[in-house]
């Protein structure tokens, strides 16, 4: 959309008047002061704006945390008190939570907008209690761990799907599957 813009406004300075402003502007400073003609034109294309969504849960251990996304960023942080904390900035429209509460746990489910929130990547940071299950399940998606301390067990073959576990690189070497077991 910038791009489209830019390519516009080249086209209006380069075509108006036979070219004469795009003229004057390469006699009084060149390549920069066009450069700076464009540059104002960006930034005037309004930018979209950010919100920031927080939702806290109380809940009582033990307990699980479910999340369901694409294309997110998903941070893991302790929390020292009884409660989940949802923190996100979201910056393109389409692109809400959903989120649900019950005696098993806190339910997450990121949802978009078929065309505009398609392309959204949203990063989100969850602080949850310590010893907490949590069941991710995201397509496209990164996990980042903060402020590990203690045991954290993962089993690869529910974390990647097949045709990435089938390629995997084992010890530095190319494996298959059935190389593997």
């Amino acid at each position: 959309m910038v791009k489209r813009a830019l390519r516009r406004l080249a086209g209006v300075l380069a075509g108006y008047g036979s070219g004469w402003l795009t003229r004057a502007l390469l006699r009084q400073g060149g390549r920069s002061a066009l450069g700076a003609a464009l540059g104002a034109a960006v930034s005037a294309v309004p930018k979209p704006a950010e919100r920031v969504y927080t939702q806290v849960f109380s809940v009582t251990p033990p307990l699980t945390v479910y999340v369901r996304g694409e294309r997110c960023r998903v941070t893991l942080r302790p929390a020292e008190a009884p409660r989940v904390t949802l923190e996100a900035h979201i910056t393109h429209p389409g692109v809400e939570f959903v989120t649900e509460q019950d005696a098993a746990g806190v339910y997450i489910v990121l949802k978009r907008a078929p065309v505009i929130g398609a392309v959204a990547r949203v990063d989100f940071t969850l602080h949850v209690p310590r010893g907490t299950h949590l069941a991710l399940r995201l397509k496209t998606g990164e996990v980042l761990l903060a402020e590990i301390e203690g045991l954290l067990e993962l089993s690869a073959a529910h974390v990647f799907t097949l045709s990435e576990a089938a390629s995997a690189n084992v010890n530095g070497q190319e494996t298959s599957s059935t190389e593997r077991g």
